[in-house]
């Protein structure tokens, strides 16, 4: 393995310079007796050619932008002096057109409770199924700390908005116990309206079973029925909350919400993260990126392209990389 990254490396290293080479030699070769001229030279590398077409690109993208700012001016302008399009009813406390749109569902379901109860269950069991696949994937297969902490960010920020800002419960309120417990699902009457943290923990599934299927192609299906499931079950989720009144729609728009905004930062600081958590050093990632790069060229390409059925990417060998260091734990790839 040492003899082949060490032909590697010189290959690419005399490719680079042939390449350079012949780059340099083919921008100060002498044309008619001349040498080329320096705009001929910028224009090689990729520079501006002049000034001027630098300035025009710029005064192009100035007027884009000054006539996006004069839109949106007119926009708000109308907005706000046309009647009806800002509301301006007079409501005693709160208008839901959430509810209004579920109020006959609202009222079966009063009226049936065995019903009701049924469809809580479904519910609360998609619920567990979806936040427990996510959990154990991340507890067997997990090579990131991403999914617990964007949990526990996001559940700790609801916890602080509810002791800070409550709503009265709604009419039609029929939100109880359906008789068969769940892992995940809190029943009972308790005003924790603001956010839904019912949509935001499917949402963070879908999020994480999305990158999971990107960042392990040779278990890409997998990851793709699990974000599909994770789908299926924020939308019974959103059916559920609405009619049982358990939610205002506002508040499952709002779960939405932050649960993508926590997941995006969260998914930002982790290479710092997981090199603290899992203790790497930045030498042992350096060596994992030398070992991903030499299995894509070595003998390990037909292997990886056959497990991942696709083109080979660094990612697709991502359990190739995890094999062979395992194999391999002692030794050197200096």
């Amino acid at each position: 393995m040492n003899r082949t990254h060490n032909n590697l490396s010189s290959s690419e290293d005399d490719f680079q310079t042939e390449g350079f080479d012949k780059n340099f030699n083919e921008s100060n070769a002498p044309s008619g007796g001349m040498s080329t001229s320096v705009r001929t030279q910028a224009r090689q590398i990729g520079r501006p050619q002049s000034r001027i077409d630098f300035i025009g690109r710029s005064w192009t993208q100035l007027s884009l932008r000054l006539l996006a700012l004069i839109a949106g001016i007119i926009v708000l302008l109308i907005a706000a002096s046309l009647p009806g399009i800002l509301p301006a009813e007079d409501i005693e406390c709160i208008k839901d057109v959430g509810f209004e749109i579920t109020s006959s569902s609202n009222k079966y379901f009063e009226d049936h409770r065995s019903s009701k109860h049924a469809f809580m269950i479904i519910c609360g069991l998609a619920m567990d199924v979806t936040v427990l696949c996510g959990l154990l994937s991340f507890v067997i297969k997990g090579k990131t700390w991403r999914l617990p902490i964007v949990m526990v960010i996001f559940y700790f920020t609801r916890m602080v908005v509810q002791k800070i800002f409550l709503m009265k419960f709604p009419e039609g309120y029929i939100w109880e116990y359906p008789g068969f417990p769940s892992l995940t699902v809190p029943y009972g009457r308790t005003n924790d309206f603001f956010y839904s943290g019912h949509i935001g923990g499917c949402v963070i599934m879908i999020l994480e079973f999305r990158a999971r299927s990107k960042e392990e192609i040779h278990q890409k299906i997998l990851f793709r029925g699990l974000q599909i499931l994770a789908i299926f079950t924020a939308f019974l989720q959103l059916f559920v909350l609405l009619i049982t009144r358990t939610h205002y729609s506002i508040d499952l728009f709002a779960g939405a919400l932050a649960a993508h905004y926590f997941f995006i930062i969260v998914s930002g600081w982790m290479p710092y993260i997981d090199t603290v958590l899992c203790r790497l050093k930045k030498k042992d990632l350096e060596k994992r990126d030398q070992i991903r790069r030499l299995l894509s060229k070595d003998t390990f390409s037909e292997d990886c392209s056959q497990n991942a059925h696709s083109p080979l990417i660094e990612k697709d060998c991502e359990y190739l990389v995890d094999k062979y260091c395992k194999d391999n734990s002692g030794g050197s790839i200096d």
